[in-house]
């Protein structure tokens, strides 16, 4: 890399490799992942939807579903301010139901990041404070539960006194918004 190069943030290095033709080393966007950075993770989740297969060679299913995982999670959690790459924790719960929706249908390997991600949501609900539930319960919750078949995944919430409410809401969002 030349000196100007060198100055690019990985957010700025992400976008450039978004809005090229050209192909995109594998091991870069490793690095951008390992990054932990909110903008960078922001920009590289457009450019997995937008320019994946010219990541060479493929990123593949358990790096690009534990990247998406932990990004959505992160947003979801942390709520931060939304910007052109970033998404506000509502953008994300919005967008991590969808993605378990479609992950639902990819097979055993994929139904394995719905497990982790409904592990991972029920330890921050029981951590969280009340404005970050109401956004898990809201923003993620009620539209997984629009999707019958992927209740199963939270069942053990129903029965449970700090989930069960949560549970009761989310289902009777779901049942009324069934797919």
């Amino acid at each position: 890399m030349d000196g100007e190069d060198d100055a690019l943030t990985k957010a700025e290095e992400a976008l450039e490799a978004l809005h090229s033709s050209q192909p995109i080393p594998h091991q870069q966007v490793i690095d951008w992942i390992g990054s932990g950075d909110l903008e960078t993770w922001g920009v590289l989740y457009v450019l997995t939807d937008k320019a994946y297969s010219r990541i060479k060679p493929e990123l593949g299913m358990h790096d690009t579903c534990s990247f998406i995982e932990n990004y959505l999670v992160k947003c979801l959690i942390e709520n931060p301010e939304a910007s052109d790459w970033i998404h506000s924790g509502y953008e994300a719960a919005w967008d991590l139901a969808g993605w378990l929706k479609h992950l639902e249908g990819l097979g055993p390997e994929a139904v394995r990041f719905i497990r982790e991600v409904a592990t991972r949501v029920e330890a921050a609900f029981r951590e969280a404070d009340s404005e970050t539930r109401e956004r898990i319960i809201n923003g993620f919750l009620e539209h997984v539960f629009e999707k019958a078949s992927l209740r199963a995944f939270f069942a053990s919430w129903e029965n449970e006194p700090v989930l069960g409410e949560a549970y009761a809401l989310a289902a009777e969002w779901g049942d009324a918004h069934l797919e």
